[in-house]
């Protein structure tokens, strides 16, 4: 009976004691934010932060420099040179904001960087499109020849917007993001649509050497 009872306490006290029951005791995240207010991550998500962010600076800047060096001409380094610079200054604002957050120390420069750190999303989107719009043989005419500053002036305003209305009108600001991401894509795809039609082949002129 002694034994028995011992046993059980044993085997509760190991229960109790399990990386599991560690786990779980963990504080993972805290409640959601109030409008118009900043998320205050636990520790943890500090952490987690600063090593997602910060293990890609690396191999953003490796990166950058093999894309520099397989470039064949001015459009390929200049495509290349503004990705990479994008990629690099992303991950690098972003971990800088972490670990000053974490830190919980220069108040200042804290909102500085979470400014930028928000402003850079706009920026790499923006980056993210231009090796593509400049590289890829798009149409001379319509909104697709234009598309590769248009991104950028969407960027611009979409910085105005997130420094003007900071931590504010944060469903808004998703949809800007998302807005963006996808937004250029279409009239490429349109355009492109229009060229492989029936209609435009017909309107082409005949190949030279063909002619009756």
């Amino acid at each position: 009976m002694i034994s028995s009872t011992l046993l059980k306490q044993y085997l509760l006290y190991i229960n109790q004691h399990t990386c599991l029951q560690k786990l779980k005791c963990i504080h993972w995240m805290n409640k959601k934010a109030l409008p118009q207010e900043a998320y205050c991550p636990t520790t943890i998500e500090h952490i987690a932060n600063i090593l997602t962010h910060g293990i890609w600076i690396i191999p953003s800047i490796v990166g950058t420099l093999e894309l520099v060096n397989r470039s064949k001409d001015s459009d390929h380094l200049l495509s290349a040179l503004i990705y990479g610079a994008t990629l690099i200054f992303l991950f690098s604002i972003s971990t800088s904001f972490h670990c000053v957050f974490y830190c919980n120390k220069y108040r200042h420069l804290k909102n500085v960087l979470h400014r930028c750190d928000r402003a850079m999303i706009y920026v790499f989107i923006a980056g993210s499109y231009f090796p593509w719009l400049t590289l890829e043989p798009l149409p001379h005419e319509g909104w697709a020849s234009r598309m590769r500053w248009i991104v950028w002036c969407l960027a611009f305003i979409g910085i105005a917007y997130q420094q003007i209305f900071h931590e504010k009108y944060k469903m808004l600001e998703t949809i800007f993001y998302v807005i963006m991401g996808i937004g250029p894509v279409f009239p490429i795809l349109v355009e492109n649509r229009s060229r492989c039609s029936p209609k435009y082949f017909s309107n082409l002129p005949p190949p030279e050497g063909n002619n009756p």
